[in-house]
């Protein structure tokens, strides 16, 4: 049996990311029973020698499979030609795996380039199509890739897209209608009893969604419908884990966008939720995200006020690691207004 239909034979589907460390590019919807037949069927022996990658990726789009390919090459993974703004470590995810081990790559570099060509055609006819549900997330590129982290500012462009009218799908359900700014169908779908707490294929909630890209109107419904504040899905997105792990998605989202309005309505809220040191607890890492952000106006949000008679150990603790940050970063400004707020508690921020 040659190497590549010995390889093809060994396709494998589920991957859990949190033990795998990869990562979907495409998602399917559960609920559509012939599309969850589809994807749990490989896709066909013998494809990568047929190379017919774009003819193979229409027919996966005319039955709803909207995954995209992705490489393991032994030592690191990627998907050909696509980046992704946002990288799951949700079990939900399902994609299409090809594995090779580093000797056989090493050894045979034709047979990589081979598959590396077919996975990005297959790649780009996917996303390309006008039916491609996650245009605001995954986008055609040179070379893919999945380690490392985005930068603040290249999440702030992604979480700052205003969305797509003419496009259609994107308020079919409660989690796409949050996320792409459809205030009517939320609240449509809120009505009708679906849960707020909804995760997607990305490991995000509507409200996370709804915080990260600033729709202050929708954020206001879902907290009023009882929105668990400090949901995270699954798990964090590997590539929003900018900040303390232990910072729920929506504030993170809303720090690295930098929507201050965001801010003030998720604290408003957490602080008439919780009671004291609770609170404090929970927005304690949004603290030094924000200083790790040179966030000045964040900041002012989530510190207590400076009436406040006391201020909670998880506070102080991380207003002195804001503050050790600030002056690590040389941002002079914001280190002498943090030393200011320390100040104002000399006896207990120590």
């Amino acid at each position: 049996m040659s190497r590549s239909i010995r390889f093809i034979a060994t396709i494998s589907f589920f991957f859990f990311l949190t033990g795998c460390g990869l990562h979907m590019a495409g998602q399917t919807d559960g609920k559509n029973s012939r599309a969850d037949k589809i994807v749990r069927e490989p896709l066909p022996a013998g494809a990568l020698l047929d190379n017919r990658p774009e003819e193979l990726a229409a027919e996966a789009l005319k039955n709803g499979d909207f995954r995209l390919i992705h490489v393991g090459y032994g030592w690191y993974e990627t998907s050909p030609g696509v980046n992704c703004a946002v990288y799951p470590l949700s079990r939900s995810g399902i994609r299409h795996v090809f594995h090779l081990s580093s000797q056989e790559t090493a050894e045979n570099r034709t047979y990589r380039a081979q598959v590396a060509d077919f996975s990005r055609r297959y790649n780009h006819a996917v996303i390309s199509d006008e039916s491609y549900p996650d245009y605001d997330i995954c986008y055609p590129a040179d070379e893919g890739w999945v380690s490392g982290r985005s930068s603040p500012s290249e999440l702030a462009e992604f979480l700052g897209w205003k969305g797509d009218p003419g496009r259609v799908g994107e308020g079919s359900n409660l989690l796409r209608a949050a996320r792409f700014g459809h205030l009517q169908k939320v609240e449509a779908f809120l009505k009708r009893g679906e849960d707020p707490d909804q995760i997607d294929a990305w490991g995000l909630s509507p409200l996370n969604w709804a915080s990260g890209r600033g729709r202050k109107d929708i954020v206001s419904v879902l907290l009023a419908h009882k929105a668990d504040f400090n949901f995270a899905g699954e798990s964090q997105p590997a590539r929003l884990l900018i900040g303390p792990e232990s910072l729920n998605a929506s504030l993170r989202l809303a720090l690295l966008a930098d929507h201050v309005d965001i801010l003030d309505l998720l604290v408003s809220h957490i602080r008439e939720r919780k009671q004291g040191c609770q609170a404090e607890t929970i927005l304690a890492p949004a603290v030094v995200m924000a200083a790790e952000l040179n966030r000045g106006g964040a900041l002012k949000t989530i510190l207590p006020a400076k009436e406040a008679e006391t201020i909670c150990p998880a506070t102080g603790k991380a207003l002195l690691e804001a503050i050790a940050i600030a002056q690590s970063n040389n941002h002079a400004v914001l280190a002498n207004w943090l030393q200011e707020q320390r100040d104002l508690w000399p006896d207990q921020v120590k």
